[in-house]
């Protein structure tokens, strides 16, 4: 891979509240990204997002601290859900946002003919990732910005960029899931609401955690069962790592080898997040505009220190500096730690 000219790289944060928008501003973000109550964007769950009136309070107080604000519509609508949609995108374009962040044909054609001074920027949920599919985004709605789908190698990005003529952004750190978006479906097998309509991968409406005896476990004789719907997605012994409870990171009997709890296996993916830190110079080699960090239903704490950590290793990357990666974001990792991803292990 051949070294390219590092450009400033915006650090861009997730902000499911008021709060954890101004606690990402002050840890060092660039740019954050949040949405407005209700079913018009993917993170559609009790206690977050913003009324009008907050996020109005947010965009100045980003301004005042120097940093954008990104305003999310990015739900694919069912049609009865539509005009719902339309009028979020016309309250977002009124608070003048830095950008919307849209994957939804029909809202990216609402923005080009109504708001056309309103900047797009394509949500990893449209699952662009080739330069056709970016250039139907471009040619049609002036997209600004896309961010690539977590299913991309280093080599992949570095070959990509250079023949775009958008802004790239990929993701930095959090989950990582079937490298899918916008196209997963697992959840509505079981719970009828697929995460790409409604927003909540699972809908914790179907979440059910109860402690059972299960000899066959281990010595304790029981288990902390998980289930969605009726469906056991996992079974943890006491001081077990545990996975974010999503059907992807289920792991299952084959029940041809018997009912022994010895016989239970990540059937999809293990459980591990997403941190670029270790490979952070070679992904800044391959040109891209932004890292994006995952989690707008995560804790204000968990955002302010995803976003300094990140922030300290940005600006060593690009002064230079031969920085070491402590693992202390280990406490918001799942499961068994932490990995590149598809980045390195196109097999993650």
């Amino acid at each position: 891979m051949r070294r390219v000219a590092h450009r400033k790289v915006e650090i861009n944060a997730p902000a499911g509240n008021l709060a954890a928008l101004k606690a990402a501003v002050d840890a060092g973000a660039d740019s954050v990204y949040c949405g407005f109550s209700g079913p018009t964007n993917l993170r559609n769950l009790p206690g977050l997002n913003f009324t009008e009136r907050q996020m109005a309070e947010g965009i100045a107080y980003a301004r005042r601290k120097g940093a954008k604000v990104f305003i999310t519509v990015n739900a694919y609508p069912q049609p009865r859900e539509l005009e719902a949609s339309y009028r979020a995108a016309d309250r977002a374009a009124a608070l003048e946002p830095d950008a919307v962040v849209v994957s939804d044909l029909a809202l990216l054609q609402y923005f080009a003919v109504y708001h056309p001074r309103t900047p797009i920027h394509l949500s990893v949920q449209a699952s662009a990732c080739n330069r056709l599919a970016i250039e139907f985004y471009q040619r049609h709605f002036k997209i600004r910005r896309v961010t690539l789908p977590r299913a991309l190698s280093l080599e992949e990005i570095h070959d990509l960029i250079p023949r775009l003529g958008v802004e790239v952004e990929v993701f930095a750190f959090g989950f990582l899931s079937s490298p899918a978006e916008g196209r997963c479906f697992l959840a509505s097998f079981i719970t009828g609401e697929s995460i790409n309509t409604y927003g909540a991968c699972p809908d914790p409406r179907y979440l059910r955690f109860d402690a059972r005896e299960d000899p066959k476990a281990d010595g304790s004789g029981e288990r902390l069962w998980v289930t969605l719907r009726g469906v056991a997605l996992n079974a943890y012994a006491e001081e077990e790592p545990m996975a974010y409870p999503t059907p992807c990171k289920g792991r299952y009997r084959n029940i041809s080898l018997g009912s022994d709890a010895a016989n239970e296996a990540y059937a999809i993916q293990p459980p591990r997040s997403l941190d670029v830190r270790p490979i952070l110079p070679q992904l800044l080699d391959t040109g891209v505009r932004a890292l994006k960090i995952e989690g707008r239903q995560r804790t204000e704490q968990y955002v302010a220190q995803a976003t300094a950590a990140l922030r300290r290793a940005v600006d060593a990357a690009l002064s230079g500096r031969e920085e070491a990666f402590p693992a202390d974001l280990g406490e918001f990792s799942e499961g068994d730690g932490t990995s590149p991803g598809c980045y390195v292990e196109k097999e993650a």
